[in-house]
């Protein structure tokens, strides 16, 4: 795959940044369920953090 630099998001690269975004959120999903952690970006605090079962949310530094 070639990314051109400067060049328009076309409808196809929209939907296809739209799936896996989809496939990401399913895939985090599945984990939660199969009881593994998950890891994440809390925007707000600008840090890393994982998501255990049965600790809660540990933020990295």
């Amino acid at each position: 795959m070639t990314v051109k630099v400067n060049s328009p998001v076309t409808e196809a690269d929209a939907k296809e940044q739209k799936l896996f975004a989809e496939a990401v959120k399913a895939a985090k999903k599945q984990a939660k369920v199969m009881g593994c952690a998950v890891s994440g970006y809390d925007a707000r605090r600008k840090k890393a953090y994982i998501d255990y079962p049965d600790k809660g949310r540990v933020y990295i530094d």
